[in-house]
């Protein structure tokens, strides 16, 4: 989802991993409703994964990973590789290596070294830059594998095509190593079984033609791909949660995050807590721009425990999670049919 910047101050951590959270909600619009879908967004230093069931994206309820630190915020499950069209094409014991580090641009718009940008040059599949600094670039390695420009060319991108599709299929085998998670709820014994793929970012259709020769995907370019992440972002609703804790026998209700205290009585409910929870929920949503007329909350967490001391029922632990359900804003079909057909 998206907040307001002031609120993405008060919330920094919020922010992780938006760049792939758009693309995803950039492709979900042009997803199937019942099916397994594999989304790629192929940037120019990364390409970012993603998994939607039934158009829902996979989440990590445990929380991101930044290097060995687990930060407990909850995300969308996603990878990212480094491997883009921008990617520095070198050799190493004779061997191709395309990427991690990226220089700069490609060659071809005045780059210092070789991308697979440059290979689609070379191959003449693109021609809004300079076709001859691509050459001149790919000349060394060339020279030094015994072959031509041209032929260096196709097994540059070749090479960038099959890395990408190794790497989706070990991200799928991850997601299916645990317990699958949709931003909705637990898919008990569920397998992923990926049979589309929708790919998205500036050199999208290049690579989906070639996918789709050696795949066994269902490759879809998203339209307007180029921009499709864009677009998720603009299209995203305002998203946020809200934690409410309540205890009948110390008569208090808190949600922590919110700095949300009261008093409540012994009889204070389930019931009670989620329509509390569900008022902080939309005054927290509204604060962070969403439209308070088209506000879809959902309850993600339930549960009562009964307190017992002295073989006797002494009160509840109630603990209720809602959130404004993710998805894409109130009117997007409009924009997404003129999408399509442009």
């Amino acid at each position: 989802g998206n907040m307001k910047f002031e609120s993405s101050i008060d919330f920094p951590g919020q922010t992780i991993l938006s760049g792939p959270a758009a693309s995803v909600m950039g492709a979900v619009a042009f997803s199937a409703a019942n099916e397994d879908t594999l989304v790629l967004d192929i940037g120019g230093t990364t390409t970012d994964m993603a998994l939607l069931i039934n158009g829902v994206p996979v989440l990590n309820p445990a929380g991101i990973e930044l290097g060995d630190y687990h930060t407990l915020i909850r995300a969308l499950d996603t990878v990212s590789i480094g491997l883009g069209g921008d990617s520095a094409v070198t050799l190493k014991d004779q061997q191709l290596q395309i990427g991690p580090e990226r220089m700069g641009p490609a060659m071809a718009y005045g780059g210092p070294v070789p991308t697979p940008t440059d290979a689609l040059f070379v191959r003449g599949d693109m021609i809004d830059g300079d076709r001859q600094k691509s050459i001149k670039g790919f000349e060394p390695i060339a020279n030094k594998l015994n072959v031509s420009v041209e032929t260096l060319a196709e097994n540059v991108f070749d090479q960038a095509c099959q890395n990408i599709l190794s790497a989706a299929q070990k991200f799928i085998r991850h997601i299916n190593s645990k317990p699958v998670y949709t931003v909705h709820e637990l898919m008990e014994g569920y397998t992923v079984q990926p049979a589309t793929m929708l790919v998205l970012g500036g050199p999208a259709a290049y690579f989906a033609e070639a996918f789709e020769k050696v795949s066994d995907f269902n490759i879809r370019v998203v339209p307007n791909w180029k921009v499709a992440n864009a677009v998720g972002a603009a299209l995203a609703r305002t998203t946020c949660e809200v934690a409410m804790f309540a205890d009948t026998e110390r008569q208090i209700a808190t949600a922590p995050e919110e700095d949300y205290f009261e008093k409540v009585d012994r009889q204070f409910s389930r019931r009670d807590a989620v329509h509390a929870a569900l008022d902080l929920l939309k005054q927290k949503a509204v604060e962070r721009g969403a439209n308070p007329e088209f506000l879809e909350t959902e309850i993600i967490e339930d549960m009562e425990f009964n307190m017992v001391r002295g073989f006797n029922t002494t009160g509840k632990n109630i603990r209720v999670k809602v959130q404004v359900k993710p998805g894409l804003i109130h009117g997007y079909d409009n924009v997404i049919a003129k999408m399509a057909s442009n």
